[in-house]
């Protein structure tokens, strides 16, 4: 018997053979079989949502944006404030300062101290009248020929309408004046009627003219 001559006795005989996978089953164009109920199981996958976060710069630009917004308003509140407690002082102003002005000139005229009331004239009416010595021989000459001054009263209703229109630098206001050979047997009779004008100058208001003239100085 020769070396390599197992016969029966040979190792692989007694080894049955077993069904070998076919190279086929795993080739790369099939698919494995997945159980119906498994795959109808299975549920698709939704993405997290996206968090869309506000950029920090965008967050402090919106700040400072509302912060001038609110700086804006503001200004504009106190500009309209100002403005209206403007609109309502100013004529009470011009008519408390203006009656004033009248009642010192009317006063000192009355009383004949007519450097006081020189003194109460604009530097138009001054230069008009000539000097102070000038003035006070006109004035004279007007007492001696129509009596001197015995009243001047201020009509309210025009103080206060010229007040309220006037654009800050000049006011015509209507006086009644009387001097002592103007008399009337009327009891409604004030005495004649001057409109005053007044002018404002070094931030006093002043006596600039008197129409008709010749009747208060």
């Amino acid at each position: 018997m020769g070396q390599n001559d197992h016969g029966g006795d040979s190792p692989d005989s007694g080894i049955t053979n077993s069904p070998q996978s076919s190279p086929q089953q795993f080739a790369g164009g099939s698919q494995p079989n997945y159980p119906s109920q498994l795959i109808g199981n299975l549920k698709p996958m939704n993405p997290p949502p996206l968090e869309l976060r506000q950029p920090k710069n965008s967050a402090k630009s919106w700040i400072i944006g509302c912060s001038i917004a609110a700086g804006v308003v503001i200004c504009l509140c106190a500009l309209t404030s100002f403005a209206l407690f403007r609109a309502v002082y100013d004529p009470i102003e011009r008519e408390v300062d203006g009656k004033a002005a009248i009642q010192n000139f009317c006063r000192a005229i009355q009383i004949q101290d007519y450097v006081l009331a020189y003194n109460t004239l604009s530097r138009a009416a001054r230069g008009r009248m000539g000097t102070v010595n000038q003035f006070m021989t006109q004035m004279a000459m007007l007492d001696q020929s129509q009596g001197s001054v015995t009243s001047c009263g201020i009509d309210l209703d025009t103080l206060r309408a010229t007040a309220t229109h006037s654009d800050g630098k000049r006011m015509d206001v209507q006086v009644y004046v009387s001097r002592g050979n103007n008399t009337s047997n009327s009891p409604n009779w004030n005495g004649t009627a001057v409109m005053l004008a007044l002018v404002f100058e070094n931030n006093v208001w002043k006596v600039d003219a008197a129409e008709p003239t010749n009747t208060l100085f």
